[in-house]
């Protein structure tokens, strides 16, 4: 499988794999336009604030997603969100990891969730992907208050998952297969919007360091033209 990276992220890459000071995180929104991003139904915007925000209704038709496949296992992916308001008694947002071969559709057909399903305001992990899913901390949140989603999957199949640096989820992931990333505010039950200040992805050490060395090459190569 050819999995080809934006130029944005293997130059985030090079510099990652030779500044330690730096977070290993790669950036997936740059805070300043939705390039790398494609929305379905209602505009997805960038605000004043540099973060990223739905329009229109927020429901399961307002969708947007990331236009490069996540690399296999092991990987982290982290996002960092407030959800604003909701139709219904409780919000609904979702991310959705879902595999390339496994069509999106607006109902639930993905792979891996995490966000909320319930009718109790808490980020959860759930989907086909996972198996022997434990909570051991606190998922509960506040409407309007910003919170961290980590996802961690190791090159074991084991899951972690947590929300503001504290362990809440444990699981057993079925598959290693690449993933797409979807983001959606609501659901046909209860709409809403949400606002987005950062997403970042963090492949496994030795991925990062041979993509952060392809990444010097080309650009020793460009400098020397």
């Amino acid at each position: 499988m050819k999995i080809r990276l934006p130029a944005n992220m293997l130059m985030a890459l090079c510099v990652l794999t030779t500044t330690s000071a730096i977070s290993y995180g790669v950036p997936l929104f740059n805070g300043l336009n939705l390039s790398g991003w494609t929305y379905h139904g209602s505009p997805w915007v960038v605000t004043r604030y540099a973060t990223l925000a739905n329009t229109g209704t927020g429901n399961a038709n307002d969708w947007i997603e990331y236009n490069t496949q996540l690399l296999p296992d092991p990987f982290t992916f982290e996002i960092r969100m407030r959800v604003l308001d909701c139709t219904n008694t409780t919000p609904r947002p979702r991310i959705i990891l879902v595999a390339k071969n496994l069509p999106y559709e607006i109902h639930d057909v993905g792979r891996i969730y995490f966000g909320n399903e319930g009718f109790v305001n808490q980020f959860e992990i759930y989907g086909d992907d996972l198996t022997n899913i434990n909570q051991v901390g606190d998922d509960h949140y506040a409407v309007g208050h910003w919170h961290v989603l980590r996802f961690e999957v190791d090159g074991r199949n084991q899951v972690s998952f947590f929300k503001d640096g504290m362990l809440t989820y444990t699981a057993t992931r079925i598959t290693e297969s690449p993933l797409n990333i979807i983001i959606r505010p609501g659901d046909s039950w209860s709409a809403g919007h949400i606002e987005i200040s950062s997403i970042e992805y963090v492949p496994e050490p030795a991925t990062l360091l041979l993509l952060g060395l392809g990444a010097a090459v080309l650009l020793r190569k460009r400098r020397a033209k």
